[in-house]
């Protein structure tokens, strides 16, 4: 079996678990380890050729749960459903801050102060002002067609 370029093996370690009525979780804060699983596990099971995305969301959600709880600590479908939604809109967001930075881009203006004009912008967007968190997500994510980040919504 080849394995994928973009597939990491994810060890979670120091991860709080809890046991409660649906059986035993994980408690607390996504690590970017486990992000970054997440999207690789996201892209590898949406982008399946055999299965394409003429499938129902549940289906394809499965088994994005069942590859990701393979190789990390489970989480439940819920937290696992919104996780990616804030992953996904997060980088949605960042592309077009990006984007925006580029048509604004001076002449001679070098990679650096471009990427820190789409963080400020991206700071403006936010309601609360946060900044982009999901970088090491976008690396995983930039060569995607456009449109892909959305075509799968959560749950």
């Amino acid at each position: 079996m080849m394995k994928d370029e973009d597939e990491d093996e994810v060890q979670v370690q120091n991860t709080e678990v809890i046991k409660g009525k649906k059986g035993i979780q994980k408690k607390g804060r996504w690590c970017a380890e486990e992000e970054k699983h997440l999207v690789s596990t996201y892209i590898n099971c949406s982008g399946d050729p055999e299965q394409g995305i003429d499938r129902k969301k549940g289906a394809l959600w499965n088994k994005i749960k069942y590859s990701y709880d393979a190789a990390v600590v489970k989480n439940p479908m819920k937290s696992f459903t919104m996780r990616w939604g804030q992953i996904n809109e997060g980088v949605t967001s960042w592309i077009a801050a990006l984007g925006l930075a580029e048509r604004l881009q001076a002449s001679g203006e070098v990679i650096n102060e471009l990427e820190a004009k789409a963080h400020e912008l991206y700071r403006q967007k936010m309601e609360d002002g946060q900044p982009f968190t999901f970088h090491h997500c976008w690396l995983r994510m930039q060569h995607l067609q456009d449109g892909c980040l959305v075509e799968i919504q959560p749950l």
